[in-house]
């Protein structure tokens, strides 16, 4: 298994459903008060399952938690379909951020043991945005103003990036021990933090 075939999968799958989630919500009657609450509540779960399971995947291995991070994901695309008003949306949004804050993390893990190659790798992530965009709007082309197919997409390639995944060694297991709360670590890198928070705050406006 090659990490960087693992994360241009895995991130177009995230990037097709994300560009119609406005659209989507405006189709189930949300407010924009309810479509802010809806995509914050996707990236705090991101940002809680980022930390949770990250600790996880460098203390006890990256393998399983790649897999089930992959796994759910393509279940909660998945769910989106069935969505049928802001509540519903929320709550399948929030668990699809939940799954998309897991398997990143343990690949990251994964592919610095594994690949080494790691601007490879970023580029191939880059490479699964645009493809997720393309596809998105493909789908969109074929069924206008109908985000069902969207969804299908993005759980196959959930599904796609987990075959693939299945390639990884069993025997991969990081050893890095981690603090919960790493603060030494967090203060040594303090100024790249900040940089990260604003750039993705920009982005997200």
């Amino acid at each position: 298994m090659r990490p960087r075939d693992v994360n241009l999968l895995a991130t177009a799958a995230v990037s097709a459903s994300l560009i119609f989630v406005p659209l989507w919500a405006d189709k189930l009657h949300a407010s924009t008060e309810q479509l802010g609450f809806i995509v914050a509540a996707y990236n705090g779960a991101v940002l809680v399952a980022s930390y949770g399971f990250g600790r996880a995947a460098d203390v006890h291995g990256s393998r399983r938690i790649l897999q089930a991070g992959l796994a759910l994901g393509a279940l909660a695309a998945f769910l989106q379909i069935f969505a049928q008003d802001p509540i519903s949306a929320l709550l399948t949004r929030t668990f699809l951020g939940f799954c998309v804050g897991m398997y990143p993390p343990a690949l990251l893990a994964y592919a610095h043991s594994a690949d080494r190659v790691m601007g490879n790798f970023v580029a191939w992530g880059s490479l699964g945005w645009a493809a997720g965009t393309f596809l998105a709007g493909l789908s969109d082309r074929i069924a206008p103003g109908d985000t069902t197919p969207v969804f299908l997409v993005s759980s196959l390639l959930f599904l796609a990036a987990l075959a693939v995944s299945s390639g990884a060694r069993t025997g991969a297991k990081a050893t890095i021990p981690v603090p919960l709360f790493p603060v030494d670590l967090i203060r040594r890198n303090l100024a790249l933090y900040l940089t990260m928070l604003i750039r993705h705050t920009g982005a997200n406006m």
